[in-house]
């Protein structure tokens, strides 16, 4: 099969099932990422592959675009430092190492405080 005709029959999937995912898949997948095209050829994209059910569930009680319930989620996410970081490249606002550890600590606080709440779980902020 050509690569246009895997693209037309291309469906999103809802349904999953709660079987493992196979480690040579995964590794697999993950090799596929980290061989993808990029802009300028820099590497500035990462994942994160996570298989603990009970950090599944937590992801999804923040993320209301997770509306299944998969055995293993690949969370794909960008170094804008490393994705800015280019001669004549149009730069971004970017936070300065400071700010970014305290929107860090701020998000963690808050998913943790939100997490806990919803499992009646009473915490002191």
């Amino acid at each position: 099969m050509d690569l246009f005709e895997a693209l037309k029959l291309k469906k999103a999937c809802r349904d999953y099932t709660k079987d493992q995912v196979a480690q040579s898949d995964v590794d697999k997948l993950v090799y596929a990422l980290g061989r993808a095209p990029t802009a300028s050829n820099r590497p500035y994209r990462h994942c994160i592959v996570v298989d603990d059910p009970a950090v599944i569930r937590a992801i999804r009680q923040i993320s209301p675009s997770l509306l299944a319930d998969p055995s293993l989620l690949i969370i794909i996410f960008t170094d804008m430092t490393v994705a800015l970081d280019k001669e004549n490249m149009t730069t971004a606002y970017l936070l300065s190492e400071e700010e970014y550890t305290e929107f860090l600590d701020d998000l963690l606080r808050r998913f943790a405080t939100e997490v806990c709440k919803r499992n009646g779980i009473d915490v002191q902020t």
